[in-house]
């Protein structure tokens, strides 16, 4: 059964097919299917339930995350912990924030301090963290202090805490910000385009947008204008 769309009617939702109603409104919310699954929600409750309407996870969640390496983030309250598609727990709810399972981590919040679990419950980077990214590239930004850096997976300070805002990598470049400019580094942390820039966006197809003294404009890898926004 594909293509279900939410429809709502009276102030409830639910899903149609072709114009046929396949599950009839009854949802306080209603999110669009992801394999095969859909979160909603009834009396300010979450769940989950699958094309034909069967309730798959329970409405007893105040968020529920869809299916990510075969973990479902949930939270109770405001603690946060991960269950399987069978509704049982397989990381207790004990983190005042969760992030969704990548390559085998996921990204937690504890008394005000972030680090990353792995599916056994056991920590692989500390929760040592004023912030942490999620991975990208095969880096994770992360803050201690005031100052920002890069840490890989299992907690090598790949580019130390000297920057005061980084974003994450994307094209194996890196915008970072030295007091009120912009530039970008390599893995290496080297500058490949020098600090001069007001504001900064991710390359993307070897273009990237950037803010120069009131003009905006594309630069490519080299640092050189390209063209105008």
């Amino acid at each position: 059964m594909e293509n279900l769309q939410i429809f709502e009617k009276d102030g409830l939702f639910g899903f149609i097919q072709n114009g046929k109603v396949v599950i009839k409104p009854q949802y306080d919310y209603a999110d669009d299917f992801n394999e095969n699954l859909a979160i909603v929600q009834k009396d300010d409750k979450f769940g989950l339930i699958d094309k034909e309407g069967k309730i798959i996870i329970p409405f007893q969640y105040d968020t529920i995350s869809y299916l990510s390496e075969d973990l479902l983030t949930v939270s109770k309250g405001d603690k946060y912990g991960f269950i399987n598609k069978q509704n049982e727990i397989i990381i207790p709810l004990g983190y005042d924030y969760c992030r969704c399972f990548e390559e085998g981590l996921a990204i937690v919040l504890k008394n005000d301090k972030w680090g990353a679990i792995n599916k056994n419950n056991k920590i692989t980077i500390p929760l040592q963290y004023d912030f942490m990214g999620n991975l990208h590239e095969g880096l994770l930004k992360a803050k201690k202090g005031d100052k920002w850096g890069f840490i890989n997976k299992f907690n090598e300070i790949v580019i130390s805490f000297q920057y005061d805002k980084v974003n994450n990598f994307c094209e194996n470049l890196a915008s970072v910000k030295k007091g009120n400019k912009w530039g970008f580094i390599n893995k290496s942390n080297e500058i490949i385009i020098p600090f001069q820039y007001d504001y900064v966006d991710y390359f993307n197809d070897g273009l990237a947008y950037v803010e120069k003294d009131g003009k905006a404009f594309y630069i490519n890898k080299q640092g050189e204008f390209v063209q105008d926004a």
